[in-house]
């Protein structure tokens, strides 16, 4: 099987997870969204927050799956986060736009470096 061939078989199989897990875990529950009220050490680190916690104050499983990606992607960023709010919700919603395009050049790079594995 050629690298093509590789590629468009990854990129199936993970349309397929991404369906099931939209089909699965559609159920949101409410929680509160990262805030200067509190002690910084009393909450997670507004870097891997899912964008639906922080904009719309719901969470579910999938941004749980959201903060898992973003501490993968600062692993194959050098150790460096593609958001840096230095606990500023307005920073972090100033660079969550940014995000989309970053995760995707990051992803490609999870690609590259998980096929010359094989």
């Amino acid at each position: 099987m050629g690298f093509v061939e590789r590629m468009r078989d990854g990129k199936l199989l993970l349309l397929f997870c991404i369906r099931i897990l939209l089909f699965v875990f559609k159920e949101s529950v409410a929680c509160h969204p990262w805030s200067t009220k509190m002690s910084k050490m009393a909450q997670p680190d507004l870097n891997y927050v899912a964008p639906e916690v922080q904009i719309s104050k719901t969470c579910s499983y999938l941004s749980d799956m959201f903060s898992l990606g973003m501490v993968i992607c600062t692993i194959f960023n050098d150790g460096f986060p593609l958001i840096e709010a230095d606990h500023s919700p307005s920073q972090y919603l100033k660079q969550i736009d940014q995000v989309s395009m970053d995760a995707c050049i990051m992803s490609c790079k999870l690609i590259m470096f998980y096929y010359q594995g094989l």
